[in-house]
């Protein structure tokens, strides 16, 4: 082995991700093996404590299993639940699953060996800075954190950086640690790859991106990918798996199509649920895809799911083509959406999801669940292979319009009218929300009104009227009477 190898533990942490943009939920830790044999490491554990801590005796313990072989990685990757549904992160590809902890602020994750006591073998922890430059939540361990500066961006991993020679720096100091856009969990513990490190090897060699990168994929002098094409602008998108598993096609695994590579995914913009009539549901409903990249998208093996089962798988050689929407009927996908506490999901062709729409609660005839500056929301204006103009429901439209004209009869809303900030740029994919007021009402219809009320109101109390009218004529005699008497004496 190498003269720094020698001096350093068999196995390292070498990256951690805290939570990605899809979900704070979806974390992993990749250990890497640069010793020269294999390591029965179902003794080990990867031990997780709270943000707060100030010791492991709480810490979550995720015990590990099977060999770990010489010069591969090890992935642990979390499980989780999400609207209902329990969720794998990197299911096809972790050698163990945990629950999720970490934090982007700080967090405490270490290396142990268990028996008659516990043996630390790594550890990597992490805090953001105070005003006074003290640490938010001080090391466990007694090497130096990595200090951020903020806390992590969604999406972004901790890793291990590499030296001059090739080596994961092992310092136990600040240094040992860099801030990553670009997360690349790997695994390839396994037999195939495992590698022979001897004295002449420069190994261990930089993570490269084996399974999923979320944020972007590294150009030609990190990666054999190329440069990735950037996501176009909104709807945001999610970079597809830069490599599939090893040997999957010539298995007949799924794979991601050889086209799709670098590529952002397609976003769900809009659900159909309730046609309205004379159309029909399993004819007439749809689901509308958005593709933000400025090459055509191979849908081929990508899969919708409507509800938790019902599933379309896109048959070979289906595509969208650039910046463009396109629609999916039910005629075609026999696809059956909920009208009641409905939702849809884009996979791809490994079972990853990509994109998800918000959960609907009950699907009114022909109004479509579309997304639209950012926000799912109602609209009676179905476009399917267009972009989205929102229109909303009548109901929505009348409270409105009323909540408008009250607002500006007072002083206080027309000192907070001054105030208003200016209004954002409306969405270069889908339009804002068009409200359509109602018209005032003519006054001679008020008019009517009033003249009817007073009529209905004469003939309720026509008897009381009548009484009133007597009893005034009679008062009226009997003074007319006394006036005369007193002008008689």
């Amino acid at each position: 082995m190498s003269a720094q190898a020698s001096t350093i533990p068999p196995i390292l942490i070498t990256e951690v991700q805290a939570g990605t943009t899809i979900s704070a939920s979806q974390e992993f830790i990749e250990l890497f093996n640069q010793s020269d044999k294999p390591i029965d490491v179902s003794s080990w554990q990867v031990q997780i404590a709270s943000s707060t801590a100030t010791d492991w005796t709480k810490a979550k313990k995720i015990t590990l299993k099977g060999t770990f072989y010489p010069g591969t990685y090890y992935l642990l990757a979390s499980s989780y639940v999400a609207t209902g549904d329990a969720k794998s992160y990197l299911q096809d590809y972790a050698n163990v699953q945990f629950v999720p902890g970490l934090t982007a602020t700080s967090g405490h994750v270490r290396l142990v060996t268990t028996g008659t006591q516990t043996a630390v073998v790594d550890a990597l922890e992490w805090s953001t800075k105070k005003a006074d430059a003290s640490l938010t939540s001080p090391a466990i361990e007694a090497w130096l954190p990595a200090t951020l500066d903020a806390s992590l961006a969604a999406g972004d991993s901790i890793k291990r950086r590499i030296d001059a020679d090739g080596h994961f720096a092992y310092a136990r100091t600040a240094s040992d640690f860099v801030v990553s856009s670009c997360p690349s969990p790997t695994m390839t513990n396994d037999l195939d790859h495992a590698t022979d490190i001897d004295e002449t090897t420069t190994l261990p060699l930089a993570t490269t991106i084996d399974i999923q990168n979320q944020r972007c994929a590294e150009d030609a002098e990190g990666s054999a990918d190329g440069e990735a094409t950037q996501p176009g602008e909104e709807p945001a998108a999610i970079l597809l798996p830069a490599e599939n598993k090893p040997d999957a096609q010539s298995k007949g695994e799924a794979v991601i199509p050889e086209a799709d590579r670098g590529l952002a995914s397609p976003r769900i913009t809009e659900v159909l649920p309730n046609p309205a009539t004379p159309q029909l549901d399993n004819e007439d409903e749809f689901i509308e895809l958005y593709n933000s990249n400025d090459a055509a998208f191979d849908l081929s093996g990508f899969i919708l799911v409507s509800g938790t089962s019902k599933r379309y798988v896109f048959p070979a050689g289906e595509s969208i083509g650039a910046r463009s929407f396109k629609a999916f009927f039910s005629a075609d996908t026999h696809l059956s959406l909920s009208n009641t506490a409905g939702s849809v999901r884009l996979l791809d062709p490994t079972g990853v999801m990509l994109d998800k729409t918000d959960d609907y609660v009950a699907a009114k005839d022909g109004q479509a669940w579309v997304l639209a500056n950012g926000v799912w929301q109602w609209t009676i204006l179905p476009t399917p292979h267009a972009t989205n103009a929102v229109q909303l429901p009548a109901t929505k439209i009348a409270k409105a319009s009323k909540a408008t004209a009250t607002k500006q009869t007072t002083a206080k809303t027309q000192s907070a009218a001054a105030k208003k900030p200016k209004k954002q740029a409306v969405d270069s994919v889908q339009t804002a929300a068009t409200v359509i007021p109602d018209s005032p009402v003519h006054p001679s219809v008020l008019a009517g009104v009033g003249a009817l009320a007073l009529l209905y109101g004469a003939y309720e109390y026509r008897r009381d009227v009548a009484n009133k009218f007597y009893q005034f004529r009679v008062n009226r005699a009997a003074r007319r009477a006394h006036r005369q008497g007193i002008k008689r004496r």
